[in-house]
């Protein structure tokens, strides 16, 4: 773990200082605000009566000013102060997440569930109690998505190693740095992002803009001024003229403006955050490649023009005012103009920054992993076969004074797994698939080893019946499994394989149930494919231990005491005949 809990709590205070100190200033601030404003009131008042009036007028002038100032001041320390709040709660969610209590959060990314997706429901990625909910901390919907994303399909993006370990490398970097993690997400919390540059692009597209040029139109006006000196008549039946072309200029295109100005109040306030979100991580120093590349490109220059552009669109923000600027001056052609002009030289940029940004504020959540995490490690990649050696994984979501970690090594091959209910065979499994994702995510990973190959990751663990659809358990099980052959079946080169299965054909009678997972088992047993399987059934292993070598075996154990069962979670060698359902039933009054 990078940081302890200390650390946070420690910040916690100093954040609370902060705030107290923060609303003292804002509320003396105030009160002098007050007290400028009613002395130029009051300077006014004697100016007006002609009491000591060039004083009056002075002071007065001075009172302003002095007001101006301090409303600015005001303004920056609730700024500061809304900023120091954000700060707060969002350590507190840290702390949170490093005593496991993170049920609490918010954002659980629910609306990224999907449900015929290879794991997205049996290794818990969305939801109150999630990864998402754990890790996520990007406050924005690019990079929230960006980071749902790489929990649905890491596992099968065309990454190198060497891509893997610049996310890695850059998450390290993150992780160290936990100040600035809660700085930039109070920085995106505080404005959040609603549009992006990209929309311009897109409104412009839609568009069918005139195409005039507005320094012809600003040369129309010499020929008035010329003929004020000469016939002032016809000077104002000119200027008449040019304001009635301008105005039918500017109607027969209000529409097409409109398209290409339609959000730009949200566009402008999500630039000034983006600007502000750009310019904190080119100016962090940091040295990892992913990060390092801001500092080089300076993306926040580019939005910078882009913003400038956008604070003359707000003249435009009051009809009337539109309407009479472009009476005198076709202010709109030329926003418009200047917005294709910025989009054609800078667009393509941002649009590749905002991909950037994006990306690395996935890495930003995935490098929570190493600090809320009690012991972690950097996940080493191999492609010789299909593998998964992890010395002490433990599963992220179990809380940390819960957690026994345990060891597996699966090498090409295939690991049963038996044992009573609820000794923590899905688990188990649930915690294989868990640190193989954050490991091709780029994360370090909750275990004190782990070697593994970039292998696709499918499970069949939490089944449900369908009776919309008519779909009983054991049907929908099979539909699952048989997906997971197919994949098998359809690897190609040096494409692998990882298979979760739990409790394989628990809705079918002992004779099926056994003839059918044999049968899973051939399917599944080739090369490069290695997976886990739980079962109860003793006849399946006792069968498969004649027929098939590349199995091995493990199981959990249990105790039985006076006060009940006491589990110790610990994988042995081997394989379990107990049962302890009988025991269970009898705990609850069944006999």
């Amino acid at each position: 773990m990078t940081f302890d809990c200390l650390f946070y709590e420690n910040r916690a205070e100093d954040l609370k200082r902060k705030i107290q100190n923060l609303s003292a200033t804002g509320m003396r601030l105030s009160f002098v605000r007050l007290f400028l404003f009613l002395a130029a009131v009051a300077s006014i008042v004697l100016y007006s009566n002609d009491i000591f009036p060039i004083p009056a007028i002075t002071a007065g002038l001075l009172f302003v000013v002095f007001f101006i100032f301090a409303c600015k001041k005001h303004s920056a320390a609730k700024r500061k102060l809304k900023d120091a709040e954000y700060q707060y709660a969002i350590n507190k969610r840290y702390i949170d997440r490093i005593v496991g209590d993170f049920t609490s959060v918010e954002d659980d990314g629910s609306e990224f569930f999907i449900s015929n997706h290879d794991y997205c429901n049996d290794l818990d990625l969305f939801g109150k109690k999630s990864l998402f909910a754990l890790y996520n901390i990007s406050e924005s919907d690019y990079g929230r998505k960006m980071f749902a994303d790489e929990l649905l399909y890491a596992p099968v993006k065309e990454r190198s190693k060497e891509d893997i370990i610049k996310r890695q490398k850059a998450a390290e970097e993150f992780a160290l740095n936990p100040v600035f993690l809660q700085e930039y997400q109070a920085l995106a919390k505080r404005k959040k992002v609603k549009s992006t540059p990209a929309d311009i692009k897109r409104n412009i597209e839609k568009a069918k803009l005139p195409s005039i040029n507005v320094c012809y139109a600003a040369l129309l006006w010499i020929v008035p001024l010329i003929l004020l000196f000469i016939n002032p008549v016809a000077a104002k039946i000119c200027s008449a003229v040019i304001i009635i072309i301008n105005l039918f200029v500017w109607f027969i295109n209000l529409s097409q403006f409109s398209i290409v100005f339609n959000g730009m109040t949200s566009t402008m306030r999500s630039v000034s955050v983006l600007i502000d979100l750009f310019s904190k991580i080119e100016l962090s120093g940091f040295k990892s490649e992913m990060v390092s590349i801001f500092e080089k490109e300076k993306y926040s220059e580019s939005l910078v023009k882009i913003n400038r552009i956008a604070n003359l669109v707000a003249l435009r923000s009051q009809p009337i005012c539109d309407l009479f600027i472009n009476m005198i001056f076709p202010l709109d052609i030329l926003l418009c103009g200047k917005l294709v002009s910025w989009e054609k030289k800078y667009g393509s940029k941002v649009s590749g920054g905002m991909e950037k940004l994006a990306e690395l504020e996935s890495v930003m959540s995935a490098s929570l992993v190493e600090i809320i995490s009690k012991d972690v490690t950097t996940p080493e990649f191999v492609d010789n076969s299909a593998c998964f050696k992890g010395e002490n994984i433990y599963h992220p979501l179990i809380k940390p004074d819960d957690v026994i970690s345990n060891s597996i090594s699966i090498d090409n091959n295939i690991v049963v797994i038996t044992g009573s209910n609820m000794s923590g065979k899905t688990t188990l499994i649930r915690t294989v698939g868990t640190v193989s994702l954050l490991a091709y995510m780029g994360a370090k990973v909750p275990a004190d080893k782990l070697v593994l190959s970039r292998m696709r990751i499918m499970s069949s663990m939490r089944i449900a019946d369908n009776l919309d659809e008519g779909i009983s358990t054991f049907k929908a099980e099979l539909d699952k499994i048989s997906l997971i052959i197919k994949a098998g079946k359809e690897l190609k080169g040096d494409s692998k394989l990882l298979f979760l299965i739990d409790e394989i054909f628990r809705g079918t009678n002992s004779l099926d149930r056994t003839e059918g997972a044999l049968v899973v088992l051939r399917n599944l047993s080739k090369v490069n494919i290695c997976g886990m399987m739980t079962t109860h059934d003793y006849a399946m292993c006792d069968e498969a231990k004649n027929t098939m070598d590349n199995i091995d075996y493990y199981h959990f154990a249990e105790k039985y005491t006076d006060e009940g069962i006491v589990f110790d979670y610990k994988l042995l060698s081997g394989t379990s005949y107990k049962s302890n359902a009988k025991y269970l039933m009898r705990l609850v009054g069944i006999e």
